[in-house]
Order: structure tokens, then C-alpha cells, then sequence
């Protein structure tokens, strides 16, 4: 399990080589910020920001999931929130046809999925890596839950299906990157993004 959150602007707590003894000893996880109280990196070690990035995408490729703090300013606001029922639930239209059956239809619009996982943790370059490195990534967003992986998304608001019609023009999935690219032109596209 991978953990993505967005960094606090002046940390409350930062593990460091001179305070990892503290640490290891006293692990006091009562001082960690709510959104991830298990999960420590060693900060401001040279040693450390010299290898570990070169091993993150091992990280997020390996993980069996990725808990996506998406809707988060930063470390200490966790990744529940109280939310407006309202914004949750979808319309639905009922209509009564010829053959006298009514049949419901759900509502809704072909950004769907593409606006409940953006956030302030989306806005960051990395999550770019670890959402397309993750083989499945659950986001915690502001409205509901959001399920992403290579096969499907899913959401609380549509549990059983995704929209995603044919002649809808959508943003195509992030995780569906590998079945248009070989590695090459991955590493081309990569590229593109960051300039």
C-alpha cells in the first residue's frame, strides 16, 4: 500500500537523521499529522533524496494500492470529510413509454469521473507518476470515493457502472495509457507533459 498526499507548507513533525533515533524509540504517532500517521519518510537527507526518487516508481508500479488523500490541502486534513448528500447523488429521469413500462434513466455529464478525481493533490506533478503507476488507486475526494484502476472506475455516485458512452468525448484514462504507447513514445509523452 502507497499513500499520496500533499505536504504541509511548515510541517508540524519531520523525521530527520538527527531525530531517527527519537524515532525508532519512541515513535511518537500521536504527533503525526491525521493524513498519515503511518506513513514516514526521512526528510532533508541528502543520502535519501538521492536514491529514493529513483526508486518511486518501483514504489507505486509494486503497490497493491495507492490511498489518494485527492481532496487535501495538506497532512492534517486527512481524508474524510463531512459532505453534502445532495452532491453525491445523481438525477434520474423516469419515463413512461408506449409499452406502458416506465424505465429511469440516470443523469449525468461527460466530465464525470475527470472532475471527482481533481483536487489540490492532483495539482502536483508527481501524482501524474503515481497515478499511472499504480496499479489501482482509491481516491478520497471531496464529493464521495472514487475507484481507478487499469480496468474501471467507480464511484459512490455510480457503484455499478461507469459513464462512459462511445460518441462521448472524454479525456482518456490515465491508466489506460499502456494500451497506446509502447515505452518509447510513454517516455515521449512523459516528456511533453512536463515542458
Amino acid at each position: 500500500m502507497t499513500l499520496s498526499y500533499r505536504w504541509a507548507k511548515n510541517p508540524s513533525i519531520v523525521l530527520l537523521n538527527s531525530n531517527l533515533e527519537e524515532f525508532r524509540t519512541s515513535a511518537p504517532i500521536s504527533r503525526l499529522p491525521k493524513t498519515f500517521k503511518e506513513a514516514i519518510t526521512v526528510a532533508h537527507s541528502p543520502e535519501d533524496w538521492a536514491r529514493e526518487p529513483l526508486q518511486m516508481h518501483q514504489v507505486y508500479a509494486n503497490s497493491a494500492c495507492t490511498i489518494s488523500a485527492t481532496a487535501s490541502e495538506g497532512p492534517d486534513e486527512g481524508l474524510f470529510r463531512s459532505r453534502i448528500v445532495q452532491e453525491t447523488l445523481i438525477g434520474h429521469i423516469k419515463v413512461q413509454f408506449a409499452d406502458g413500462k416506465p424505465r429511469r434513466f440516470d443523469v449525468w455529464d461527460q466530465h464525470h469521473m475527470q472532475r471527482l478525481t481533481q483536487g489540490p493533490l492532483t495539482d502536483r506533478g508527481w501524482v501524474f507518476q503515481e497515478r499511472i503507476l499504480s496499479p489501482r488507486v482509491l481516491h478520497f475526494a471531496k464529493t464521495q470515493a472514487v475507484w481507478e484502476c487499469f480496468e474501471m472506475h467507480k464511484s459512490e455516485m455510480f457503484p455499478r457502472w461507469s459513464p462512459r458512452p462511445a460518441d462521448a468525448v472524454y479525456t482518456p484514462d490515465l491508466k489506460a495509457i499502456d494500451a497506446f504507447f509502447d515505452d518509447g513514445h510513454r517516455r515521449t509523452a512523459w516528456a511533453k507533459e512536463e515542458n
